[in-house]
């Protein structure tokens, strides 16, 4: 029973806290009902403006971080692409060498397994360019596992390169998804401040707040929808200015 009880008082506290919200939203339109209509019409435009400014703010240190990794992904990319065009151009060298180091060792065997000479020097002189093409098959053997290494280590970094650009892509898609929308909210606001600038309202409202500057034609003549975020300021410090100076 005393759960039950604790259960019903919190209802009864939240029901109270929805009431005093009401009032509270009710007086703010109690408020506005009483203004100017211009002044309503200012007031609806600067509140809405305001929001829509916070709420793409919000979305820049994410834009901000999204340019930043994609210029980094951008960079990787030609050093990969480099270094992988070198590893390639050094196999293709390698390979070369290699095949000549065959043909010499096949060659030396012609000469050399007949078993016909009968001078020492010569036995000699087969032996010895024998163990020289050994010795440089062992050094062509090393390089070649040092290139393998480095085609290995290459491989898996551009692996790694791709799975960052999938995430990137993955991270770009999601912002956008909610960026667009405030994008184009924030257009059609920039239509309706155009709208009202453009209206005899504005003209009187803004000589009864002494023409202020921010509210000039070279100020708002420059808005743009598609230059979205800096028309929204400049259109905001207007209404602000407005305000300011009727109240």
């Amino acid at each position: 029973m005393t759960g039950v009880g604790k259960r019903g008082a919190a209802r009864a506290r939240s029901a109270a806290g929805a009431i005093v919200g009401s009032v509270v939203l009710l007086a703010a339109v109690r408020v506005l009902a009483q203004a100017d209509p211009d002044q309503q019409l200012m007031e609806a435009l600067l509140q809405e403006g305001t929001l829509l400014q916070e709420q793409t703010s919000n979305l820049q240190p994410v834009a901000m971080q999204l340019d930043a990794e994609r210029k980094r992904l951008e960079a990787e990319e030609v050093q990969l692409s480099d270094e992988a065009a070198e590893v390639t151009k050094r196999f293709q060298e390698f390979n070369a060498v290699a095949d000549q180091l065959n043909a010499s060792m096949k060659q030396q065997r012609d000469e050399c397994e007949t078993g016909t000479s009968k001078f020492q020097s010569e036995v000699d002189a087969c032996n010895e360019k024998a163990l020289a093409l050994k010795a440089e098959g062992e050094k062509l053997s090393a390089q070649g596992k040092e290139l393998d290494r480095l085609q290995d280590d290459v491989n898996q970094r551009i692996v790694r390169h791709n799975a960052a650009g999938r995430e990137w892509n993955r991270r770009m898609q999601e912002h956008q998804e909610r960026w667009m929308p405030r994008v184009q909210e924030v257009q059609r606001w920039i239509g309706r401040f155009s709208d009202f600038a453009r209206s005899d309202t504005f003209s009187q409202v803004a000589l009864s707040a002494g023409n202020p500057s921010d509210c000039s034609d070279d100020r708002l003549g420059a808005l743009n929808p598609i230059d979205t975020l800096p028309s929204l300021k400049r259109a905001l410090q207007c209404l602000r200015a407005l305000k300011a100076g009727t109240s």
